[in-house]
């Protein structure tokens, strides 16, 4: 008798582990599963929305440099052909000194030589 009260209690037992076990397991791998999405949810917009604001940099420092160029080609001494080597040279400099961007430039001829070149030491 003393081991049939042993065995049902030890299936009782069992049962009753199985039995808040399982809808736990359950429990948990839906929790799991549910904060994983909505991780990987808000990880996806924070890196669409990084992505976004690198684009809007990108695009402002191209549209900078694009009015830069626009300033260098309407510039009347840098049009003019036939300004010399010095008053170029001098416009180059001023342009470079007051681009905190730009530390030289390079300005070729039609042939693709290098008629101008401009450092600047800062």
């Amino acid at each position: 008798m003393g081991k049939t009260y042993a065995d049902t209690a030890v299936k009782i037992i069992s049962f009753f582990v199985a039995i808040t076990s399982i809808p736990l397991l359950v429990i948990g791998f839906v929790s799991y599963e549910t904060q994983k999405s909505d991780l990987s949810d808000r990880i996806e917009q924070t890196l669409i929305s990084f992505s976004a604001n690198l684009s809007v940099s990108v695009e402002g420092m191209i549209q900078e440099r694009l009015s830069d160029l626009e300033q260098l080609a309407t510039n009347p001494v840098i049009r003019n052909p036939q300004a010399t080597e010095a008053e170029l040279q001098a416009e180059f400099t001023r342009f470079v000194e007051s681009q905190d961007m730009y530390h030289g430039i390079v300005f070729t001829n039609n042939e693709g030589m290098i008629a101008i070149l401009q450092k600047t030491m800062r």
